[in-house]
């Protein structure tokens, strides 16, 4: 890329059940394509080989045209072909992807160290509300959170609000950031259709409000609820229809919680659920609605907020940081979880409740998003830029943590294979080979063919073929023939750190003790032990060098840890994702030691 040119810009799937997701690439690329054509950057829709599959491809049909090349991450390409046909690129790895494109972006709460691209953090919604979040998966966003800022070079938020946050949370943080604010492109297909025939269609009333939200806890559709029951007792009944998916995976009950609720509320005929429903026939139920209630108590930058204001809704929307933020034009803002205010800011702005399908509302606001649909895309073509500027400049240094060992400064990985799951650990490997890792032959056997279990084809892959029957019965035989997988880093990761992490058969403990020793592990990784009590009670004997544990199996997704106290002795099991489990016993800072996880990367991330 030339300084004068336009970047080309991968843009990845990074969802196909997340609407959030979806929508925002979506968006992202009709916002590249707004761009005149002097400005306009080469688009590439970049698909992980996790959304290689129907669903992935469907939610993402709009944008199929518009991209000027398409790269499936996988090595089947006779599976690329059939769902995206024969112009499709496939590539395996970072070296290969950034043939075909100058920057990545986003890279969902994650990082790729070493290579042009953005991390993206939407929102800190897990520590902001904390109640509305699973222990576990709040311990786990607040590690990769952490990862992004100790590991990252450039992180884009959606909003000021969640800039702020992260240097609220992340003061120490060296990484560049940026904002980029989500813009709601219509189709011009939205203004041509007729509301009344959809409201039909579902058997709607003729006047109705309506609120567009998943029903997840944090959403609040319990305050709105109360609103709705209060002005049926003031004798001021309004129907309110509801879209958006009705389960919370992280509260399986609450979506009958709020059915029961509607039904001790007395208001069951006013409120239409209709779950999730064709995006076509939203925005018709949203033309024709008298106005739009966003009640959330937390939001990264609403969808719905924006797409009111493409549309020139009225919309009543809880007064969060957020919403303040993006003042839309009709906003009309009520304390956040009151429904007495709420129901006071309806009362009082009856007048302003109307359907706005054909009406000069409707087209002033048609004409306004031009100018934000420009900004929008000019703000993405700009921090496409700045991170290819970045990346080219003088590399840069991430200080070693205070609790780092200092003995070397290389960083050593130790691995083996259980004959089980191959293609997950395959693409480990080949992960820590994209860090900037490289194999050191002298431990290969020379008697093995290395080659691509995928697709059974010789080639240079540094992989051995696996036994395919009896798993269970060839373990042993199989970590006995091959020995110990040894890499030596091929650039220095911290000053003054060496580290090494290995996975070995707990069988094999006692007899690669030695070896595992001299290259001064300070972890050891399995990657498929049968049990935690058996691969404890075998690395306690085997070695008391240890300062931790980590054991996952990529076969049943299940992952244990424990930490070794002084003396070789086992200390409790615990989860890896909470303050027990000391990640300050890395020589490296947790989870940014490369090591085997069950989504088969070595980078220590947890997808």
């Amino acid at each position: 890329m030339t300084p004068n040119s336009s970047p080309r810009i991968g843009i990845p799937v990074i969802a196909d059940t997340w609407l959030g997701g979806v929508n925002y690439v979506i968006h992202l690329f009709l916002a590249g394509c707004s761009l005149p054509e002097d400005l306009r950057p080469r688009l590439i829709l970049v698909i992980p080989e996790k959304f290689l599959r129907e669903q992935a491809i469907t939610e993402h049909r709009r944008i199929l045209p518009l991209a000027d090349t398409i790269i499936a991450r996988t090595a089947d390409r006779q599976l690329a072909e059939q769902l995206l046909g024969p112009s499709v690129i496939t590539c395996s790895t970072e070296a290969e992807l950034y043939q075909h494109i100058d920057f990545l972006f986003p890279v969902h709460s994650n990082v790729l160290e070493g290579w042009p691209a953005a991390s993206w953090i939407p929102d800190f919604q897990h520590r902001r509300l904390p109640q509305f979040c699973p222990k576990a998966e709040l311990e786990k966003r607040d590690i990769v959170d952490r990862m992004v800022a100790e590991r990252a070079r450039y992180i884009v938020f959606s909003s000021e609000a969640a800039q702020n946050d992260f240097r609220c949370f992340f003061p120490d943080s060296q990484a560049s950031g940026a904002i980029l604010h989500f813009t709601t492109i219509a189709e011009e297909s939205w203004f041509q259709g007729n509301p009344d025939d959809v409201r039909k269609h579902f058997g709607l009333p003729e006047h109705f409000l309506i609120c567009c939200n998943q029903f997840w806890m944090h959403k609040d559709h319990k305050t709105l609820f109360s609103a709705i029951s209060v002005l049926k007792r003031m004798g001021k009944p309004i129907h309110l229809v509801c879209t958006g998916p009705t389960q919370d995976y992280r509260n399986k009950g609450y979506f009958n919680e709020l059915l029961g609720l509607l039904k001790a509320l007395g208001i069951e005929e006013l409120v239409h659920i209709l779950g999730r429903i064709d995006r076509n026939d939203q925005i018709q139920l949203l033309r024709g609605s008298l106005g739009v209630i966003q009640p959330s108590l937390f939001e990264g930058w609403s969808t719905v907020v924006e797409d009111s204001r493409v549309l020139g809704k009225t919309i009543f929307l809880s007064d969060i940081d957020v919403h303040q933020e993006q003042a839309p034009e009709h906003g009309i803002y009520f304390k956040a979880g009151d429904p007495a205010d709420l129901t006071q800011k309806l009362l009082t702005n009856s007048q302003a409740l109307i359907p706005t399908h054909g009406t000069e509302q409707e087209e002033q606001a048609r004409r306004d998003a031009d100018q934000r649909i420009r900004l929008f895309g000019l703000q993405l073509l700009r921090i496409a830029k700045e991170g290819v500027r970045l990346f080219s400049a003088a590399p840069k240094t991430i200080s070693a943590p205070k609790h780092t060992r200092s003995s070397g400064n290389a960083l050593t990985i130790t691995t083996s294979i259980a004959p089980k799951g191959i293609p997950k650990q395959r693409r480990a490997v080949l992960s820590w080979l994209e860090l900037g890792l490289k194999s050191n032959p002298s431990t290969h056997p020379k008697k093995f063919l290395w080659s691509n279990p995928i697709s059974r084809r010789s080639g240079s892959s540094p992989w051995p073929e696996a036994p395919k029957k009896r798993w269970v019965s060839h373990w042993s035989t199989l970590m006995i023939s091959l020995p110990i997988f040894h890499l030596q880093a091929a650039r220095s990761v911290a000053p003054s750190t060496r580290t090494s992490s290995c996975a070995v058969p707990p069988t094999l403990c006692n007899g690669l003790n030695r070896k595992l020793k001299d290259h001064s592990c300070s972890a050891l990784v399995l990657m498929c032990p049968t049990s935690m009590p058996r691969m404890a009670t075998c690395t306690a004997r085997a070695s008391t060098s240890f300062s931790s544990i980590e054991s996952c199996c990529p076969c049943t997704k299940k992952r244990n840890s424990a930490s070794v106290l002084p003396g070789g002795t086992i200390g409790s099991p615990s989860s890896p994702f909470s303050e027990d489990f000391q990640p300050n016993r890395f020589a490296l800072p947790w989870p940014t030691i490369p090591c085997m996880n069950w989504h088969g990367r070595g980078t220590g991330m947890f997808a």
